[in-house]
């Protein structure tokens, strides 16, 4: 068994969320993101996303993509 150590992402900057959820939406090649997507290819938590702008469509928006 392997263990490894995960970094603590505590405060990351907004611009830093909004970067992650763009890279997933060009990785899969869409326009939009949904919870499924990013929770399997984001760096960070969904709810993270969520807490932190208050809503999922506010995410999406602030990204620049298009609500889901």
């Amino acid at each position: 068994m392997e263990f490894k150590l995960e970094l603590n992402k505590r405060n990351t900057p907004d611009k830093e969320l909004i970067s992650d959820i763009q890279r997933v939406a060009k990785s899969i090649k869409k326009d939009t993101v949904t919870i499924a997507e990013y929770d399997e290819l984001g760096s960070f938590h969904p709810s993270t996303l969520q807490r932190r702008f208050g809503s999922r469509f506010k995410v999406l928006e602030k990204a620049e993509l298009e609500k889901s």
